[in-house]
This record gives structure tokens, sequence and C-alpha cells, in this order.
């Protein structure tokens, strides 16, 4: 949901604020450790943490140049999400030389995996950033979006630690304002 403070026509920064929910099913987080040992045994263990989010947010932004060919604008913003029905999985993979007695006494490497799932605790996270981007006007009611958010967080692991953290995010996208709207864009250059 998008509200955009009305324009008197002299106005050099317009706010925007911003509302916003989604949901996240099976977004992953994998994370690998591999070993060569000295016997050429190896070994490896992956870490593939599943989980669901939900997300509210909320921002607001200051456009310069706002309905101009090319917009920039910046601002602050806050979410609140929460994780739940997480899974981890456990990947263990590695090799071991046996000796087996027979005719000959030989030496063989054997390779072996075993896959171990865990179920993950509810995670509730908290953050504040800053939205930085840039829209070009491709069409008279078409904007072409890139946008940066970068900004600190907390999360709190239901039955474990308070940790915190830094974010990036970087989105794509296309915006398509139903206002009227005479601002001539990039295509008209071409015309």
């Amino acid at each position: 949901m998008l509200f955009i403070a009305p324009t008197l026509g002299n106005e050099s920064l317009i706010p925007e604020v911003r509302l916003g929910g989604s949901v996240t099913m099976g977004k992953e987080a994998i994370v690998e450790y591999s070993n060569l040992a000295q016997d050429n045994s190896y070994t490896s263990r992956m870490y593939c943490f599943v989980e669901n989010e939900t997300k509210l947010n909320a921002e607001i932004v200051w456009r310069d140049f706002d309905q101009q060919k090319i917009t920039v604008y910046g601002g602050f913003g806050a979410n609140l999400s929460a994780s739940f029905n997480n899974d981890l999985y456990v990947f263990d993979n590695f090799t071991n030389s046996r000796t087996f007695t027979g005719n000959n006494f030989e030496t063989m490497d054997m390779w072996n995996s075993q896959d171990n799932v865990f179920e993950g605790n509810a995670v509730f996270y908290q953050r504040i950033y800053f939205p930085i981007g840039i829209d070009i006007k491709i069409l008279r009611h078409l904007q072409a979006t890139a946008e940066y958010k970068f900004g600190r967080g907390m999360e709190q692991v239901i039955g474990g630690n308070l940790n915190t953290f830094t974010s990036g995010e970087f989105n794509f996208g296309l915006r398509y304002n139903i206002a009227n709207n005479n601002t001539p864009s990039i295509s008209h250059l071409f015309n």
C-alpha cells in the first residue's frame, strides 16, 4: 500500500509512505564445511536452514524530481517479522578406509552419507533500515526501479539467544502509476 502526499507544484522533496506485508515460504540458508585429512579421508558437512517468514514493514521516503524521467529517493523504514515451522537439514558425507579380509588384504575407500532433519525454533526479527533508490520512467505510467536497503536488526530465537546483525537487500522492479501523468518518458526521446 502506498500513500503519496498531494503536491502543490512547488515542492522539491515529495514524501511517500509505504506499508506492506509479505509471506516467504521455504527460504533457505546453506553453509558447507569440508576437510581432506592426511590419510586422504574426506569429510563434508552441509547445514541447510529452511524457514517460513511473515513480515510487516513501514517506510517513508522522500522523492526528488518526482514524475520526471529520472527520480531519486531515500528515507528510512522498519519491519517486524516472525519465522515458523522451520527445519534444519544436516547432510554428512565422508570416506573412510577399511581393510577387508579374504584372499587378499585390501584397503578400500568407502563412501558414506547420513542425512538428519531437526525441527527449528521460531524466530522473531526486528530491523531498521535506510532505502535508497532510483526510478527511470519508461512509458507514460510505467517506471523501472532499482533500490537498495541497508540497516541493522535483531533476532530472538524462541528458547535461544538474542543476536544483532547487519542487513542488506537489493530490489529491481516495475512500478505502474495510475494517476494522470503527462511528464514525457525515456521512450519519448526515440519518437
